[in-house]
């Protein structure tokens, strides 16, 4: 107990370990006479805020638990921590202007000061060390609401009550109740010194026991987690709606705009390719954004509950994922299967599951890099800024564009003819077309194309289309006559495709493992 600014949260803080910054600390911990690490501490205890009640260790640290609670249910609250105590459970509590009722519940108190101790005992005994230093608690007063009015810093006389408070302090110092507490901490480290409960190695084996800080199994934080974050998701069906919706109308725009598309001719071949483009850019860009406060939302709570020994992080971060994973599979694959038929790409069935496999993984690519720029981020604006600075540039290296407007110079070539003096070489056109320098001639930017999953997506969807595709030219001239050829001209290779696929399956795992690392890399830190 004690007034505002005593230095009550700060003394739990340390205690407890948590949130000291700067704080310089001097002095020993024990438990049971015996001097333990803070993961042997956070092996028995739970750090009780005003919001959350949980788990079942013998030894509970509360943060003010009738805060904001009316006179009857403060009361029903302390009985309940009088029960368990009286169950064998050790609770530390910082408790604000209880009533006399609460009070009379507490068995010790220890009253703050200036960071002072000015009584720490029986709180029976409190009364007469009080009355016996000249301060007197008056009949049928609230002894706390003395206790604090005594010793609180009133505004207009600081330096008279520092004096006060100063006084006190230094009274318990020299009374016989500090006398006998020193007594009892070091008899009790004497005893756990020497052993006499207990030989040493059973000391150790209890150690051991004690520093294990989860109390459920892996599978079991995992479980309770999923669970969480599943119901979670269920309870916001306008999200679900909305992102459904997004899908839908992204899809029949996409298939309205390219549908239907003749590969006879080149612009029908010019256009697939471009829609396939889009399909890989539209079909899953969308989720970067929509999933980027999927942990920075969370991250308080997280590590809160982390840091109370609830959970792992591994297993708090497996639930996330695996509650997300069934929407990751759902949207691209209704995505895939309105625009593949839309458009009327390769109409071989094995060939549509492929490209909905491809499309699937690519998603939880993004969604994977989506949940590290998450993990990176503290605000949705800082999310959105770092996905724009790593989406922007795996677009631009992308060598598409530049692939199909070489397309587009071959066949005009073969057009006008080869003996015709009138032609120009497709690199000269090539500059004029677009305006830009070849990215295969900016050979320091050339590596970022192999990080892109654009890269891999294109070239893997690219070599699923037209991959031993004939095509039925008819009398046209502009018309590639099969798919083979018009991989060849843009420069895509049939035997990478399952290296696409390997490399971007590879990618997804690594984006997960990063943002593992970076949350837990968070979680420590906090500790």
């Amino acid at each position: 107990m004690g007034a505002t600014g005593a230095g009550k949260s700060t003394l739990m803080n340390v205690m407890t370990s948590r949130n000291l910054g700067d704080l310089k600390v001097s002095g020993e911990l024990m438990v049971n006479g015996k001097s333990i690490k803070r993961s042997t501490l956070a092996g028995i205890s739970a750090y009780i805020q005003q919001e959350n009640i949980l788990m079942d260790p013998p030894l509970l640290f509360f943060d003010e638990p009738t805060s904001g609670l009316d006179s009857f249910l403060a009361q029903q609250m302390v009985a309940l921590m009088k029960s368990l105590a009286e169950k064998g459970k050790t609770i530390v509590s910082i408790i604000h202007q209880p009533s006399s009722e609460v009070f009379a519940m507490f068995d010790r108190i220890l009253l703050l000061a200036e960071g002072r101790t000015a009584f720490t005992g029986m709180s029976k005994e409190a009364v007469s060390f009080f009355r016996r230093i000249g301060y007197e608690c008056p009949p049928k007063y609230n002894p706390a609401d003395f206790y604090i009015h005594t010793l609180a810093i009133v505004p207009g006389a600081e330096e008279e009550r520092k004096e006060r408070v100063s006084f006190i302090c230094d009274a318990f110092r020299d009374s016989e109740e500090w006398k006998a507490l020193e007594d009892e901490i070091g008899l009790s480290g004497d005893v756990a010194r020497n052993g006499a409960s207990k030989d040493n190695s059973d000391m150790d084996e209890k150690e051991n026991e004690m520093t294990f800080k989860y109390k459920l199994s892996w599978f079991s934080q995992f479980r309770a987690i999923f669970t969480r974050c599943w119901t979670a998701n269920l309870r916001e069906p306008f999200v679900i709606k909305l992102r459904l919706f997004q899908t839908l109308m992204l899809a029949l725009l996409l298939g309205v705009i390219f549908f239907r598309q003749d590969f006879s001719k080149f612009e029908g071949v010019m256009n697939v390719n471009g829609a396939i483009f889009l399909f890989l850019i539209s079909g899953n860009s969308m989720y970067l954004i929509s999933l980027l406060n999927l942990f920075s939302e969370e991250l308080p709570v997280f590590l809160k509950e982390h840091q109370s020994g609830m959970y792992r992080v591994d297993a708090y971060f497996t639930g996330k994922i695996v509650a997300e994973f069934p929407l990751s599979i759902l949207f691209p694959a209704i995505f895939t299967a309105i625009v593949y038929f839309m458009i009327g790409l390769n109409g071989s069935l094995d060939r549509f599951v492929v490209c909905a496999l491809i499309m699937i993984i690519i998603s939880n690519v993004v969604t994977s890099c989506s949940y590290m720029i998450s993990c990176l981020s503290s605000t949705i604006s800082t999310g959105i800024a770092l996905a724009s600075l790593i989406l922007l540039p795996m677009l631009l290296v992308n060598t598409s564009v530049l692939s199909m407007a070489e397309v587009h110079l071959v066949v005009l070539l073969r057009e006008r003819g080869p003996h015709d003096q009138s032609v120009e070489r497709p690199r000269d056109r090539l500059r004029g077309f677009l305006q830009v320098p070849s990215p295969w001639r900016c050979v320091y930017l050339l590596w970022l194309k192999y990080i892109s999953w654009f890269y891999y997506g294109n070239e893997a969807l690219m070599i699923n289309q037209w991959k031993d595709l004939e095509i039925d030219c008819g009398d046209s001239f502009r018309c590639l006559p099969h798919g083979d050829a018009v991989l060849s001209v843009m420069h895509f290779d049939v035997e990478n495709h399952l290296r696409d696929i390997f490399i971007l399956f590879t990618m997804m795992i690594v984006y997960n493992l990063m943002a593992y690392l970076v949350l837990r890399r968070r979680a420590s830190r906090r500790t």
